[in-house]
Parts: C-alpha cells; sequence; structure tokens
C-alpha cells in the first residue's frame, strides 16, 4: 500500500511533469530553428553575394523562410498547449476518482463500524488513505480508530499506520505538516507507552507463572506424592513434563539452589525410570520366547542378556535421590531375571534329560536281561559314558543335582551286575580248581609231570584278576 501511495502524482507532481514538456517543446523548437538558420547560411554560402548585391526573390526567399518558421513555432506552441490542457483534464479526472473512491471507502467504514466490524472498517480506511495520502482527514479518522480499538490493536497495526504518517509528511499540502507531524509523534508516543506497558504486564506475568510452577513442583501436579500411584507406578510422561519445567524454572529464578536440586533428582528419576521400562519391556519379550511351543531359546537368551546390560547401567544411577518405589522396582528386576534365567536353563536342558532318562531306561532293561555278566557291564559302561556326555548341556542347578541322583542309581545297577559276576566267577574258580583235583585224584597221576599237565589243564581257564585276594594265592 505504501508503494502504491508512493505512485500517485499530487499537484506539485503535474506541475513538474507540465514543466518537463514546456522545456522539451522548447528544445525541439531550438533544433528546428538552427536547423532553418543553417540551410539558410548554406544558401547564402552557396551564391557567394554579400547582402549588397541580393537580388529581390532572394530576399522575398528569405522572407519566406523566416515566415515558414514562425508558423513552425506557432504550431507548437499551439500543440503545447493542447498538451497541457489535456494532462489539465487527466489530472481533474484522477482527482474526481481519487475523491469518489475516498468517499465510497469512507462510507463503507461508517457502515462496517456500525456492524462492529472492526477489521473491515480498517480495511476501508486504509484503502481510502491509499487513494489519497495527502487527505488528512482520512488518516485523523483512521486513527480516531485505532485510538477507540486500542486494545485489539497489534504492534503490527501500529507500526504500519506509523510508516504511512512518515510517507503522508512528504504528500500532504504544507498546511497541514505541522498537524500530522504532531499526530506521528502522538502515535509514537502511544506505540513506546504501550510497549513500557506490556513490558511491566509481562514481568508480573512472568513472576505469577513462576510462583504457579513452583507450586505445582512442590505441592501440585508435579509433587512426588502424587505422581506415584498406590501400586507404586510412575507416569514417565508426567516426569518428563517435570524434568522440562525445573529447566525451564532454572532459567528465570533468581536463586536456583531449589530447583537445581529439584532437577538433580528429576533427572535421576527419569533415567532410572526410562531404563527400568526398557529392562522391563525386554523381560517380557524374553518370556514371551518361553512361553511358546517349541520356545524361541535364542531369541530369549538374547532379550536375557540385553536385560543384564541394562540392569548393570540402572546400578549407576544414585538411588539416594529417587522415591524408594523406584528402587523396589529396580531390585525386584534382579528376581525377574533370575526366575526368567533359571526357565530358560530348564528348558535349555529338556533335550538332554530326556536323552539321559532314555539311556537310564536302556540300563535298567540291559540289567535285567539275562546272559552273560561282562557284556552287559560293557553296555553299561558305554550308556553311563554317554550319560556323562549329557549332564554336561544341562545348565539348571536344580535339574543337573536330580540327574546326579539318577546317575548314581544307574551306577548302582552297574556296580550290582560287577559283584554278581565277582561272586559267580569266584565260584567257577572254585569249582574249576576242585574239578583239577577231582581229576587228578582218579587217574591216580604218581608223577609230577603228569600231576601238572591235568590241573593246568583245569586252571589255565581261570582269570587270576578276577579273583579275590585269598583265592588268588590259592591258585
Amino acid at each position: 500500500m505504501e508503494q502504491n501511495m508512493q505512485n500517485i502524482p499530487d499537484k506539485q507532481d503535474r506541475k513538474q511533469a507540465i514543466g518537463k514538456v514546456w522545456n522539451i517543446a522548447i528544445g525541439v523548437l531550438c533544433a528546428v530553428i538552427l536547423w532553418q538558420l543553417f540551410s539558410l547560411r548554406a544558401e547564402w554560402q552557396a551564391i557567394h553575394k554579400t547582402p549588397d548585391t541580393i537580388s529581390q526573390t532572394e530576399i522575398k526567399t528569405l522572407n519566406l523562410s523566416v515566415t515558414t518558421m514562425t508558423q513552425i513555432v506557432v504550431d507548437i506552441q499551439k500543440r503545447l498547449e493542447r498538451l497541457e490542457q489535456e494532462i489539465r483534464a487527466v489530472s481533474m479526472n484522477k482527482l474526481k476518482a481519487d475523491e469518489v473512491a475516498v468517499a465510497q471507502a469512507m462510507k463503507k467504514a461508517q457502515e462496517a463500524l456500525a456492524r462492529n466490524d472492526t477489521a473491515l472498517a480498517k480495511l476501508y480506511l486504509l484503502n481510502a488513505i491509499n487513494h489519497a495520502p495527502h487527505n488528512t482527514a482520512c488518516l485523523f479518522e483512521y486513527y480516531k480508530l485505532c485510538k477507540q480499538k486500542s486494545d485489539s490493536m497489534s504492534e503490527q497495526e501500529w507500526g504500519q499506520f506509523r510508516n504511512i504518517l512518515e510517507l503522508a509528511i512528504y504528500q500532504i499540502p504544507p498546511e497541514e505538516i505541522e498537524k500530522i507531524q504532531a499526530l506521528y509523534d502522538d502515535v509514537v508516543k502511544f506505540m513506546d507507552s504501550r510497549s513500557i506497558a506490556a513490558a511491566k504486564r509481562a514481568e508480573v506475568d512472568q513472576k505469577e507463572k513462576i510462583k504457579y510452577s513452583l507450586q505445582e513442583l512442590q505441592t501440585g501436579k508435579y509433587a512426588w506424592n502424587k505422581l506415584i500411584d498406590k501400586n507404586s507406578s510412575i507416569d514417565l510422561n508426567l516426569i518428563q513434563e517435570r524434568l522440562a519445567l525445573c529447566n525451564e524454572l532454572r532459567n528465570v529464578v533468581e536463586d536456583d539452589s531449589l530447583i537445581n536440586e529439584e532437577l538433580n533428582r528429576t533427572v535421576a528419576v527419569f533415567s532410572g525410570l526410562s531404563q527400568i521400562k526398557v529392562v522391563e519391556a525386554t523381560l517380557k519379550n524374553a518370556k514371551d520366547s518361553l512361553s511358546v511351543s517349541p520356545p524361541n531359546l535364542n531369541s530369549a537368551n538374547a532379550q536375557l542378556q540385553t536385560a543384564r546390560n541394562g540392569l548393570s547401567q540402572i546400578w549407576n544411577i544414585d538411588y539416594s535421590l529417587v522415591p524408594a518405589e523406584i528402587k523396589k522396582r529396580a531390585t525386584d528386576l534382579v528376581d525377574h531375571i533370575a526366575s526368567l534365567e533359571k526357565n530358560y536353563n530348564k528348558l535349555k536342558s529338556e533335550p538332554a534329560c530326556k536323552r539321559i532318562d532314555n539311556t537310564i531306561a536302556e540300563i535298567e532293561n540291559i540289567s535285567r536281561k539275562g546272559g552273560e555278566f561282562t557284556p552287559r557291564i560293557k553296555a553299561i559302561t558305554e550308556k553311563l559314558q554317554e550319560i556323562g556326555t549329557g549332564m554336561r548341556e544341562i545348565t539348571d542347578a536344580d535339574t543337573f543335582k536330580n540327574y546326579e541322583k539318577k546317575i548314581t542309581r544307574a551306577g548302582n545297577i552297574l556296580q550290582d551286575l560287577q559283584r554278581d559276576r565277582y561272586k559267580k566267577y569266584q565260584r567257577w574258580a572254585i569249582k574249576q580248581c576242585c574239578d583239577g583235583f577231582t581229576t587228578y585224584s582218579k587217574w591216580k597221576v604218581v608223577t609230577a609231570k603228569g600231576a601238572k599237565w591235568i590241573i593246568d589243564g583245569y586252571l589255565i581257564k581261570i582269570d587270576p584278576s578276577l579273583l579275590s585276594p585269598p583265592c588268588c594265592r590259592t591258585l
């Protein structure tokens, strides 16, 4: 709008435009006269005559040239007069159109005010000022409206009006300059007083806001006794809001010692609670991985490892700054992780336990079968070695202890077989000895060589390593 106001010519601009046209016309006239003079001079030199020898014909020719130049000058004067009249007519038409537009805009502004439409009234008045920036009545009418509605006027609107007045001073009639300058000074003074009042209100509002915020921290929405519910649950979003409030207060209060204490405590709570929630969510995922069929042991193991790492970070927090409820939640995580790890170890040990159970059942079946002791003892010994390999895959301590008892019972089966074989072998060895002596007596061998041959035939079948020490000495 300001740019448009600058583009509207006033009376002085029109006078300057007419003056420029006259200057151009006079310049053209001078150029024509000079051209005619040069033409006459050329003719004069061509005939090489002095003024005394000029004929009457030549004098007539010169008179005719002068007359022609006079007519040209007169014609230019007439054209310039017509041009000035046209410019004046256009200017008058523009003035009349602007006056009509201003009158219409002022009327529309009054109608808008009657409807209490202040915003539309401002637009109409600014439109009137744009059409006639030299019209001081429009300026005073707009100022009157601004003063009446000053509470709803923004700083930007007041600044806009101030700029309008700065331009209007160069466009209004000289007799109006002092009035508009006074109006401009009044607007600037009003804007300054308004800024001072706004600053004072802001200062009061700031103090009230600080007071209210401190109440919120100590007894209001963000007090610790209200942040922690009966189930020791804390809303992390509220803790985050409390943290933002502490940071905001630290930058505005004069004594920040209390705020710093609250800030440190809030940071500790926010950090601890955030990490606790992460670990709790991780443990839930681990529990879900163990609950499916078949259990996803790899995923559960990864989740448990992540939870253990998170728990180590939780203990880096200064728990002297946090409520006891949060410390208890952190402590409970230890038991929760231990419980899930035990369940994980049990599930991980199940395949090995099943193999061990099957192997023990095979040992019992072998022991109940008849036949020679040695093949059965050998088979059971191999099975017990397989059980030893499976025991190394059992990671749960309780399960390991339970299967140690089962292995002991399986080992007892082997020992029973070895003992029975031992007793039976002792009896067989003694019988062999008896049979040897019986044969010796039956044949009545009198030579030592013959007797030894008979006895050795029976004793050679006996393995001394399988005999008891007394029997071995007898042999």
